[in-house]
């Protein structure tokens, strides 16, 4: 007897091998999705409530957060552009997002244009005279 199948003889005492069995390979994926689904729902559901927590009127808030990309979906109706703008950057402060996917409609009378510019490097806030 070599030395290589005394090896491999002992190590097939030592640790059986079991032959996979596909029924059972098939349902640890489905549970492995179910876990994932569970997982982008519950994120989902706490991102809602830190929305709700800082006071954003939003009617039919819906948050949908995909672990897989990262990203974020935001859905419902917002009273004005400051309760939308706020929305959104409540969005932008989880930790661990790669992106925003913003579906926010605005109440009647709204429109969507900002008030708003961007702050470009240089510029220096006016002050009152």
């Amino acid at each position: 007897m070599s030395l290589r199948s005394y090896i491999k003889q002992a190590g097939g005492i030592l640790f059986p091998h079991k032959p996979a069995d596909p029924a059972l390979a098939a349902n640890t994926l489905a549970q492995m999705q179910r876990n994932v689904l569970a997982r982008n729902g519950a994120a989902g559901k706490t991102i809602e409530s830190y929305i709700n927590s800082q006071r954003c009127r939003v009617v039919g808030l819906a948050v949908k957060y995909d672990g897989l990309t990262k990203n974020i979906i935001v859905s419902g109706i917002a009273f004005d552009r400051a309760t939308r703008e706020k929305t959104i950057q409540c969005c932008q402060r989880i930790i661990g997002v790669a992106g925003i996917e913003n579906l926010l409609t605005l109440a009647a009378g709204e429109s969507l244009e900002s008030r708003y510019r961007a702050a470009k490097p240089g510029w220096k806030a006016a002050r009152p005279a």
